[in-house]
């Protein structure tokens, strides 16, 4: 978090010195734009219920929840770098990330995309997952 955060603090910077001091607004405008995506992305918040998994991305805006018997299974995996975080959608997978390389990616029934999902704790939330998948 505190790289995205960094970066953002760098472009806001750059693009200061860019506007004249004439347009304040412009610079409220970014301001404004770089403390909403922070806010929406600065955390994710991952919660395992016998039922479902539930996930959501800072202060709730984005959420979404996977109900355990779509589940196929769960693997702990570490993301090649050009992945990246925030929300991705592959041809096969879909990304949900915040920071870091390691990640749990949930194979649903069907063919479904794949959800990968970040975390500081993949084999233990991998495990997890397959556990609850195992008492159903």
């Amino acid at each position: 978090m505190f790289y995205s955060a960094a970066l953002l603090f760098l472009i806001a910077s750059v693009v200061f010195i860019i506007i004249p001091p004439a347009k304040p607004w412009a610079l409220f405008a970014i301001t404004f734009f770089i403390v909403i995506i922070l806010a929406v992305f600065y955390k994710l918040e991952i919660t395992l219920t016998e039922r479902a998994l539930f996930f959501s991305f800072g202060i709730g805006l984005i959420q979404k929840h996977i109900e355990l018997s779509e589940v196929f299974k769960a693997e702990a995996v570490k993301n090649p770098w050009w992945l990246g975080w925030g929300i991705r959608l592959g041809t096969d997978y879909t990304l949900y990330s915040v920071s870091g390389l390691h990640a749990v990616v949930i194979f649903l029934k069907g063919n479904k995309k794949k959800l990968i999902i970040g975390t500081n704790a993949p084999e233990e939330l991998a495990a997890s997952i397959n556990q609850n998948l195992v008492i159903r």
